[in-house]
């Protein structure tokens, strides 16, 4: 059987992976395809977007291989945010925030407004997240520095001494600002990495991180 998916399923997964993240897009994606369409459908998923999208690539390959692409467990995460009172959290994934929950009322959280892959409706994607969170532009992120202020940010695929993350941690995080912040912490969300060229993401050395969850 020779499965056909409509032409708009690019655009569709772009919008939804601006707003959700790349990983918790391509879960729903390929759950959503294998619930209707079954492996034929998840293959044929994967052929038409995964060389766009190398995270749906990824998750739709551990689908075919009957792997689960569980939801992220955030423990290690919270833990990794002991201590701290104010947390910057850059990049969006819905699945993960929402793992981790509204963290102590003590903790002041915020969401940069970063580039993404298209157009964000960034109160909207505030408004579906758990607890008190301030939209914060890039050009404000220097006022949530501090002793015990945190910055926390999704990879892709941690090997070789780099970590792939979104861009904007790279423009957020240099020689001059690593010091302002007491944690900076990369929560892999894609152990086993990415199969293809890992479009969208920057190369991040593991030394500009304080954790690696």
């Amino acid at each position: 059987m020779t499965v056909s998916l409509p032409a708009s399923l690019d655009r569709a997964y772009h919008v939804a992976a601006a707003e959700l993240g790349f990983s918790s897009a391509a879960r729903l994606f390929v759950s959503e395809t294998e619930a209707a369409l079954g492996a034929e459908g998840v293959e044929a998923l994967r052929h038409s977007l995964g060389r766009r999208f190398p995270v749906l690539d990824a998750v739709a390959a551990m689908a075919l291989r009957g792997e689960s692409a569980a939801l992220p467990d955030a423990a290690a995460a919270r833990e990794a945010l002991e201590g701290l009172t104010r947390v910057l959290v850059v990049g969006i994934e819905a699945d993960a925030l929402d793992a981790l929950g509204p963290l102590p009322p003590r903790v002041k959280t915020g969401l940069l407004m970063h580039r993404s892959v298209g157009v964000v409706d960034w109160g909207r994607v505030a408004a579906n997240l758990e607890g008190d969170w301030e939209l914060v532009p890039m050009d404000d992120y220097q006022r949530w520095a501090g002793s015990r202020a945190g910055v926390l940010t999704f990879a892709y695929g941690v090997a070789g001494g780099v970590a792939h993350v979104s861009p904007e941690y790279l423009r957020l995080i240099g020689g001059d600002t690593r010091s302002q912040f007491r944690a900076l912490i990369a929560w892999d969300l894609l152990p086993g990495g990415t199969e293809v060229y890992p479009r969208w993401l920057a190369e991040a050395a593991l030394d500009l991180f304080s954790t690696v969850v």
